[in-house]
């Protein structure tokens, strides 16, 4: 339970996968591509309408009071419909070639966890700031796409090779940035109360698909 941390000191990262279920979301994207190059537009376009609507289904149950929830779940649905029209330009390009590439399925099919991990970071700064409303909270949910931190070697890819001291690097650096962002919003005091070590920035961290 992420919620249940007091006393525990430790910043955590999450690692999200896409939305589950029957059709599984990653299956409906592969779908996506796989008929693209089949030239079956009907086909495409019944997983694209499937995927928003599911989506849109666990918002809806997601966050459901009134005014900043509407905004919330107003905004990501806006993020997932503008990420299945960029997924559609893609898939102009898969049918023209009738060739489903490889690269091109791991990018349409890393979306899922893009979502998934937005909608997880949203609902837990949604549960925080509750849990803030009668206690002294200090945990702060950020949403991270692995990609701005891994790092592979090019040379071993096929090996799945990560950078491991690169990447941490560069996750310490991300770190930092929201710690400053944080600070700029007013919502984390540097020297004051809030800056010690109860202080705590969880990751909602896209996973292997997206990160590949």
């Amino acid at each position: 339970d992420l919620m249940a941390s007091d006393g525990n000191t430790t910043s955590l990262a999450v690692v999200v996968s896409a939305m589950g279920g029957k059709p599984k979301t990653t299956d409906l994207l592969l779908q996506t591509v796989s008929a693209s190059a089949e030239r079956n537009q009907d086909k495409v376009d019944g997983a694209i309408e499937y995927i928003l609507n599911k989506h849109n289904t666990c918002l809806g149950e997601l966050f459901v009071d009134e005014d900043e929830d509407d905004d919330t779940r107003e905004r990501l649905q806006q993020m997932i419909v503008k990420d299945l029209n960029d997924i559609r330009d893609i898939l102009k390009t898969v049918a023209l070639m009738k060739w489903q590439a490889t690269r091109i399925s791991e990018l349409v099919s890393g979306y899922g966890e893009v979502w998934s991990a937005q909608i997880l970071s949203e609902l837990l700064k949604k549960r925080s700031q509750k849990k803030k409303n009668n206690s002294t909270s200090t945990d702060h949910f950020v949403y991270l796409d692995a990609r701005r931190v891994i790092t592979i070697d090019e040379e071993a890819i096929k090996d799945g090779a990560v950078c491991w001291d690169i990447s941490q690097e560069k996750l310490q650096q991300v770190y930092k940035e929201e710690r400053s962002k944080l600070i700029s919003e007013g919502k984390v005091t540097e020297g004051g109360e809030n800056d010690d070590d109860d202080f705590k920035i969880h990751f909602c961290i896209t996973g292997y698909v997206a990160s590949n």
